[in-house]
Parts: structure tokens; C-alpha cells; sequence
């Protein structure tokens, strides 16, 4: 269980937290404090890296996690 760093209550498990247009795994609390899931967040941030440097990066979900295929331009 998560617990709330603002008010110390346990969070739900949500999939719908809104990240740059990007829907994510994460934990809201009802003070409406959210957490996002470190994985995807690190997988978000990866697409913006290989987009940067010019690979073509596509995000899709691939069962309950959220995936990244690189293709070298």
C-alpha cells in the first residue's frame, strides 16, 4: 500500500493520471495527492530523450505496462 506524503491516509491504485497527454499507473489519495508509478514515469521520460535525439519512438501499452519501441531513423 502507498501512503499519502501530505496527509498520511492510503491511496488507491488508479490508471488514469494524466502525464504530457500520456495515461499512467500511479496512486491518488483523497486529499487528491497523486504518485505516479516510477517505471512509467522513467519510460515517459525515455520517449522524450530518443524523440530529442531524433529516433522514432512510438509509447503503446502492452498488457498492464507501458512500452517503448526505438526504431533508428
Amino acid at each position: 500500500m502507498h501512503k499519502c506524503n501530505i496527509c498520511g491516509k492510503e491511496m488507491n491504485t488508479v490508471e488514469d493520471i494524466n502525464l504530457k497527454g500520456f495515461v499512467i499507473h500511479g496512486w491518488r489519495c483523497e486529499c487528491g495527492n497523486e504518485h505516479s508509478d516510477p517505471n512509467d514515469v522513467d519510460n515517459i521520460v525515455k520517449y522524450f530523450k530518443a524523440l530529442k535525439k531524433g529516433v522514432e519512438a512510438t509509447v503503446y501499452k502492452s498488457g498492464n505496462s507501458i512500452s517503448i519501441r526505438l526504431v533508428e531513423a
